[in-house]
């Protein structure tokens, strides 16, 4: 698992290339807010197959509708599902610790707890 932590207010898309430096990624599946002509191409450089749904387009003019396979976007749901994991811890959920080397510490003590819990 690899996370960053930034401000609340900030985008999270434009840190996902830096995310997957170094990984071995077969595919990438994201929500709409990753709907980004510089995500796409840069993971089209990369040999990435793409998975993310388009946004509705808020303007008028034509935006490219890119395709993407709806059964593969399912299995999405798994991510939902760690961070549903994650809020179970009320440190985490509540955000208790005030530092952020601290805080990224707890989210990977907990990914680690949720990782073996079933071994």
């Amino acid at each position: 698992m690899r996370f960053t932590l930034h401000p609340g207010n900030a985008a999270e898309s434009p840190t996902l290339p830096s995310l997957l430096d170094g990984l071995e990624v077969g595919e990438v599946i994201a929500d709409k807010a990753y709907d980004t002509n510089i995500i796409r191409y840069a993971l089209a450089e990369q040999g990435i197959k793409v998975t993310i749904p388009p946004r509705r387009s808020t303007s008028r003019r034509p935006r490219t509708q890119f395709p993407y396979n709806k059964e593969s976007y399912r299995t999405r749901h798994l991510v939902e599902n760690l961070f549903a994991d994650l809020k179970q811890f009320r440190g985490l959920a509540t955000r208790y610790c005030k530092l952020a080397s601290r805080y990224a510490s707890f989210v990977a003590l907990a990914g680690w707890f949720i990782a073996t819990r079933h071994l």
